[in-house]
């Protein structure tokens, strides 16, 4: 799943936007990921991560320190997240991996990629709705 996630990213041309309910910066997979929106958001691509939860602090001050905001959600305004999701460009790709060592690399996961300007509108409008009542990753 990760190998998938990485791909998506470094095709993207306009935006990424990830909603997980945690990233785990120290497993491989999650930083291969986290790396290639890096190199996406150098090339003008739009990346942002929302995450589902209060992260740990070692999770939080690496996420923190990249270069595209990362928020988390505030369950008093919206809901503790638990979405695995990615819209890139006009394509959503939903899946059940969690963003740690397990999940994009050794967990048999489920994911569907969904080519469709109008799916990718769809989660598009759900992700900024959960942006938008988001708060800053507290380190």
């Amino acid at each position: 799943m990760g190998r998938t996630l990485a791909t998506i990213v470094d095709a993207a041309r306009r935006r990424v936007l990830v909603t997980v309910p945690y990233a785990r910066p120290e497993a491989i997979a999650v930083r291969e990921v986290l790396e290639g929106m890096v190199r996406a958001s150098a090339r003008g691509v739009a990346c942002a991560l929302l995450i589902g939860g209060v992260p740990d602090l070692t999770d939080a001050s690496q996420l923190a320190s990249l270069p595209f905001p990362v928020r988390r959600m505030d369950p008093a305004r919206s809901t503790a997240g638990h979405a695995k999701g990615m819209v890139a460009d006009g394509a959503v790709l939903v899946s059940s991996a969690n963003w740690s060592a397990a999940g994009l690399g050794g967990n048999w996961e489920a994911g569907l990629r969904i080519d469709h300007s109008a799916a990718a509108a769809y989660y598009a409008a759900a992700w900024r709705r959960d942006w938008e009542t988001g708060l800053a990753i507290d380190v």
